[in-house]
């Protein structure tokens, strides 16, 4: 069946006469128009011009191999529109057109109507339209372009009389046997033994292209995109090749002599700043257009002064004030309030408007887009059709809408592919990019404002230069000024660009500018990926000095902080097995107390430093996450005091703590929605640095300040104290993970280097910031801002006085973390517990570790409970199962155990078909103390979490809460 259908649709494609070219067997068809110079054989037979060589450019794009298909314009547009052909150059893209054929979006060149005679005819001069009056001229029979020359000849008052003839050869004999005066063909077709003496239009000429395979229009559209991109100049290039020895008319009038003889240089407005065409710097007007203006000075012998004028400066007002006779480089962008006594040359220059935005962005035309544009620039009718729902914002200057552009203030601009280039070096402007979405071509004449029969001479002497002007020579000249306006960074830019670089490498930076600088200047390629490369390796350089500074700072850091605690737990652990072997010490109890006391001390100093550093690796790696709670902030405070109190009294410390009524007052306190745990972080580590670098009776002062933000309050928080303060050479380092002032007095102060890194990176994880301010010997304030989402005002009869019993920071030892679960034991009245409130003290400890077993079990067996110990999940699920019903006061439960690790015990355990399967309190015991291991315990099903190392009064804490 699918065969079937494959043949029928072969045959129907075959009687339809339209081809796939993606077959690999079949060519391009191309219509070979015969047209000479542009698209036609050569005398061995070969195809030849124009279109011929632009074809063969594009096959080095897309593989394309040709075959040419001899037949006029009319049998060559019904070929194409039935697609028996595949290619038709050289066309104009009208909307009648459009309905029934493809076009490719860029153009390959130019075209128009234009008049030509005999070379040996004298009678006329280029563009002499005076003299044009009862003209004969030789035309085809039905053409278009009969009615747009006789309406273009009627606005300068010329009438002429048309003659038609049935093709070409008979129109030519006509004028070879004197019967008319000129031909009217397309320009396209003009041949070297003819001579234009009047050109009617000029039009962009597209590739029209087979309507029934979309293959096609695609490759030629990529095509010819990467051909414009590596050949700016390719149509012009190919104009002055075919083109270039049909002759223009140079003949000048007795009048056009005799002005040309007494006139005065003639004065040239031209804008100011409008590189590469026309721009003024130290007094010398230079560009692409002065360069013109000399080449039609050569031509004709006149003179020019130019004149400066600024971008924004209406073109009619600068000819109306009759201090200068043309406007050089008048675009058809530009506004000019025309009117009808506005007169302009012939197009001396084209080239290509692209649209401009950010990378990454592309203009929707069913979008209310922003678009920047100069003041003087006039918006393309084709444009306002395509963007219906544009808003135009104007500037002075085309930087001021760039500028505009990276602000944000708006999406995209137009800009000349000339002005592109250059600007867009801009390191400024890195972020923009020239887009395809809209293009279209740009024309450059000179505007004049005649006053005068000799300013109408001007105009004529002007246009006939202008047909001699050698396209090459302009190409060049704009490439010429191209190159000589090319950007060059700033020592502004370059710390800009490369600011990272210049504070990281210092010496090696200033290095790498002056390799930079040369590097711009030079326009070889292979220098150019040389210094790319240096770049590049110099980086890798910096960052392995980096890797390798920073990996023995922490080495030698983290062995001193952590051997020290060690060093004493060991050492008096030591010490106390040798007063307990000595029997006859008198003073055993007192040595085993204190012993103990300094060993419980280097504990905690020790567990201290492993959750400063595991809190750091978590926020360098990405996985530290905010966890949002309400919280009032009167316990808040009394918590910060809690546990600053007693550190702060034994060094007979001054502390001042004021708090804005705004906060808290009389009436009450408000409740706040943030991460409590670290929030409290900041406050402890930045106060407990406070007390470790002040000395015995000083001061430290705490002031929160707050100001209300719509449904938040920002907190602005001062803690200042008289320490030893900060140098100020080190006082740039104070954030620096590991940093240390390791001299004079500060070498005796323990610590590891993360406390003040760790309470930055919180606050700017709540969206806040932090500062400092030091001076040696003089003391540290440390400010800190961030905003508090609000839930209420709680009153101060509705407020619970009660304090968080959690740690934080710096002064941890082990978390409880709980959740009241909806248990059957907890929603059940007092006084109806039943079974649940049997006196059993049974309690099942589930731990895999030996060590960790005995120490619990200890703990417990001091506080009368009676113990039962299980190895795994699995036995603690198997011990629970067999056990009687509320045997069981608690279930103490590891995380990560073999056999069955403690989250699954715990679930099994939840879903046993007994009474007190979901009443029975689970208290998970885990080293794994994140955020997130706290979550996947209380949603196992467990009613608290504790962190080990064991705090006994944490734990029986919890015991008492969860045990009826």
């Amino acid at each position: 069946m699918v065969l079937s259908m494959m043949l029928l649709g072969s045959m129907l494609f075959h009687l339809g006469n339209i081809q796939n070219v993606q077959a690999e067997d079949r060519p391009i068809r191309v219509a070979m128009l015969q047209y000479p110079n542009y698209l036609s054989y050569d005398e061995d037979g070969r195809p030849y011009g124009y279109a011929v060589e632009y074809l063969r450019m594009l096959a080095s794009y897309t593989g394309w191999k040709y075959e040419y298909v001899t037949m006029s314009l009319s049998e060559a547009m019904k070929e194409l529109e039935e697609g028996r052909i595949d290619l038709l150059p050289g066309i104009q893209k009208t909307e009648e057109r459009q309905k029934v054929i493809g076009f490719s979006e860029e153009y390959m060149g130019f075209g128009g109507s234009v008049l030509v005679t005999l070379p040996e005819e004298n009678r006329y001069a280029y563009n002499d339209y005076v003299n044009y009056e009862g003209m004969r001229i030789a035309c085809l029979k039905g053409s278009v372009r009969i009615e747009q020359a006789r309406q273009k000849l009627a606005a300068y008052g010329v009438s002429a009389r048309f003659m038609e003839y049935i093709d070409d050869s008979s129109a030519k004999k006509a004028l070879q046997d004197g019967e008319v005066d000129a031909i009217l063909m397309a320009s396209i077709r003009c041949e070297e033994n003819y001579k234009i003496v009047a050109r009617l239009d000029m039009v962009p000429l597209y590739c029209g292209v087979n309507p029934h395979d979309d293959s096609i229009l695609s490759e030629l559209n990529r095509a010819m995109t990467e051909l414009h991109a590596r050949e700016y100049y390719v149509e012009m290039k190919l104009e002055e090749k075919y083109y270039g020895n049909i002759d223009n008319s140079m003949i000048f009038t007795a009048e056009e002599k005799e002005y040309i003889e007494n006139r005065k240089p003639v004065k040239v407005a031209c804008v100011s700043n409008r590189i590469p065409f026309v721009s003024t710097r130290n007094g010398v007007t230079e560009g692409v257009c002065i360069d013109v203006m000399e080449m039609i000075a050569q031509l004709s012998g006149l003179s020019f002064e130019y004149y400066p004028v600024d971008e924004g400066t209406r073109v009619y007002s600068v000819l109306s004030s009759n201090d200068y006779d043309l406007y050089l480089g008048m675009s058809d962008s530009d506004v000019t309030e025309i009117t009808p006594d506005l007169v302009l040359s012939d197009t001396f220059l084209r080239s290509i408007i692209y649209m401009v935005g950010r990378e990454g962005e592309y203009p929707d035309s069913e979008q209310e887009l922003v678009f920047a544009f100069p003041a003087t620039y006039s918006v393309n009718g084709e444009f306002l059709k395509r963007y219906p729902y544009a808003k135009i914002n104007t500037y002075d200057s085309m930087e001021e809408c760039l500028d505009a552009i990276c602000r944000k203030k708006a999406d995209f601009t137009c800009i000349n592919e000339c002005r592109s280039a250059l600007l867009l070096q801009n390191p400024k402007y890195h972020g923009l990019t020239e887009l395809e979405a809209y293009r279209y071509i740009e024309d450059f004449s000179i505007a004049m404002l005649p006053r005068d029969e000799n300013h109408a001479l001007l105009m004529q002497i002007l246009n006939k230069c202008i047909a001699q002007l050698s396209a090459a020579e302009i190409a060049d000249s704009q490439m010429s000024h191209m190159v000589k306006n090319t950007y060059y960074m700033t020592v502004k830019d370059l710390f800009y660009v490369y600011r990272v670089q210049f504070v990281a490498a210092g010496i090696a930076i200033l290095l790498f500018v002056a390799l930079l600088f040369a590097w711009l200047r030079s326009y070889a390629k292979s220098s150019a990926r040389l210094k790319a490369a240096n770049e590049e390796l110099q980086a890798a350089m910096d960052q392995a000095h980096k890797a390798s500074s920073a990996k023995s700072e922490f080495l030698a850091c983290m062995s001193h902080e952590i051997r020290t605690p060690m060093n004493a737990i060991v050492g008096y652990s030591r010490l106390a097995t040798d007063a307990l072997s000595d029997c006859g010490c008198g003073n055993q109890e007192y040595l085993m107390t204190d012993y103990l006391n300094k060993i419980e001390s280097s504990s905690e100093y020790l567990l201290a430093i492993v959750n400063e550093i595991l809190d750091m690796t978590k926020i360098e790696q990405g996985k530290a996450q905010l966890t949002e709670e309400e919280f009032s902030f009167a316990d808040f405070l009394q918590t910060i005091e809690i546990l600053t109190e007693q550190l702060i009294n034994n060094k007979k410390i001054n502390y001042t703590l004021q708090v804005d009524e705004l906060l808290q007052n009389d009436r009450g306190t408000w409740i706040f929605r943030a991460d409590k745990i670290k929030l409290q972080q900041v406050f402890l580590n930045i106060l407990g640095n406070s007390v470790k670098y002040t000395a015995s009776g000083g001061r430290i002062d705490m002031c929160i300040q707050a100001e209300k933000k719509d449904s938040a309050i920002r907190i602005n928080v001062s803690i200042a104290d008289t320490g030893i303060g900060i140098s100020e050479e080190f006082l740039p380092y104070i954030f620096d993970t590991f940093a240390r002032e390791y001299s004079g007095e500060t070498s005796e102060y323990s610590g590891t280097g993360l406390g003040l890194p760790l309470s930055k990176k919180n606050i700017e994880m709540m969206g806040g910031s932090i500062r400092v301010e030091s001076a040696k010997g003089k003391g540290t304030t440390f400010y800190f801002t961030v905003d508090l989402q609000t839930v209420c005002f709680r009153k101060t009869d509705q407020e619970k006085k009660q304090v968080s019993s959690e740690p934080i920071g710096a002064f941890a030892d082990s978390e409880i973390y709980a959740s009241a679960p909806d248990t059957e034991a907890s929603r059940r009245e007092d006084g109806a517990g039943g079974e649940c409130e049997q006196k059993s003290k049974r309690i099942l400890v589930v731990e895999d570790h030996p060590l960790n077993q005995e120490i619990v079990k200890q703990i417990l067996l001091l506080k009368g409970f009676e113990v039962r110990i299980a190895e795994n999940g699995q036995d603690a699920l198997e011990l629970f199962e067999s056990s009687g019903v509320y045997d069981y006061a608690a279930v103490l439960m590891d995380i990560r155990m073999p056999v069955m690790d403690g989250l699954t015990a715990t679930r099994r355990i939840r879903a046993l078909p007994r009474e007190d399967a979901s009443a029975v309190p689970i208290i998970a015991m885990s080293a794994n103390a994140f955020e997130e291991d706290v979550a996947m315990s209380l949603e196992a099903g467990m009613n608290a979490h504790i962190a080990k190392p064991i705090d006994p009064k944490l734990l029986f804490e919890a015991l008492e809460q969860f045990i009826r």
